[in-house]
């Protein structure tokens, strides 16, 4: 376990990663079909898991239960802000929210966010989202829709101390197509087998290059 943080505030902190796989990515829908677009969201979800758990307790935040070991479940069907709202409820503060998309985080990424001190702590994304959110203080969650620039005022307008960290892992979500030029680079380089896509990822980064 990465322990170059407050070693206790590594078992006190709970993980939260929301899911869907109903219909996954559909900023992806062009080039990957159903199909391959819930096989790429749970290979993205267990790699985001298993670094999550070198910092914390990881709870997955879905509709369902599905199948990924190691974790517990929070079963909600409320829409995104809503679940992660009754997460926090259950699990309490300090807690750390990530995205399932991140698939190429490391446990000193996460890390360098856990060992911020500050009440907030906002990671961005590379679309004006927050791709990484940990809360000492709570505040209202607003995702969806330019949320870093949102959940930096609703801390500040409460008075809460708050860092923002820029962190290139966390910050590279995979979204659209030409995300997957990003992931293709590092299966690539890994000789990873994505679940029978890595072909279909290698054709679409040849696309999206031109």
């Amino acid at each position: 376990m990465f322990l170059g943080f407050g070693f206790l505030e590594v078992f006190l902190i709970k993980v939260l990663v929301p899911v869907c796989l109903e219909n996954p990515k559909t900023g992806l829908s062009s080039v990957l079909g159903l199909h391959e677009r819930r096989e790429l969201t749970l290979w993205m979800l267990r790699r985001v898991v298993d670094v999550a758990s070198e910092v914390g307790d990881v709870c997955v935040v879905s509709p369902d239960e599905l199948g990924v070991g190691g974790v517990d479940y929070i079963v909600s069907e409320e829409e995104l802000n809503l679940a992660l709202e009754g997460a926090i409820d259950r699990v309490g503060l300090p807690v750390l929210i990530l995205p399932s998309d991140i698939p190429l985080v490391s446990p000193s990424d996460l890390g360098r966010l856990v060992g911020c001190g500050e009440d907030v702590v906002v990671a961005p994304g590379d679309r004006g989202g927050t791709n990484g959110l940990l809360l000492r203080k709570r505040i209202k969650l607003q995702y969806n829709g330019g949320s870093c620039r949102k959940h930096r005022c609703s801390a500040l307008e409460r008075g809460y101390s708050l860092k923002t960290i820029w962190i290139d892992s966390v910050f590279r979500d995979i979204d659209e197509p030409c995300d997957l030029n990003y992931l293709s680079r590092f299966v690539i380089k890994n000789d990873l087998e994505l679940n029978g896509l890595l072909e279909k990822i290698q054709s679409v980064d040849l696309r999206c290059n031109g």
